[in-house]
């Protein structure tokens, strides 16, 4: 009897925290609709907060597991914008973090 199996394992290093990409085009074609933040160095997500122009807060979440920023707001499709984020957890190594940025809404 013979058999195959496959293991994929992470190792963290430190240093990168988060992926956010840079833009997202939430246009209903199942390709990057969603603004995802992804939690490769992160025990805890406390906060992912995206902010318009104006400074309103336009999406938020608080888990590493939550569906991402669909590009509405209040039920309002947002346009073509440049939108601010900012993030904090705490890293395997009980440290807290944070970061900022900024990402497109292309419609």
């Amino acid at each position: 009897c013979k058999g195959n199996a496959s293991l994929t394992v992470k190792v963290f290093t430190g240093g990168t925290y988060v992926w956010i990409p840079g833009a997202f085009t939430p246009n209903g074609d199942g390709l990057n609709d969603r603004l995802r933040i992804i939690c490769s160095g992160l025990k805890i997500l406390e906060n992912f907060s995206v902010y318009n122009r104006s400074g309103q807060i336009v999406y938020l979440q608080n888990n590493c597991t939550a569906k991402g920023w669909d590009g509405n707001y209040k039920g309002v499709t947002l346009p073509t914008a440049n939108f601010v984020y900012v993030w904090q957890g705490i890293d395997f190594n009980g440290k807290k973090v944070t970061g900022k940025g900024s990402v497109i809404l292309i419609r």
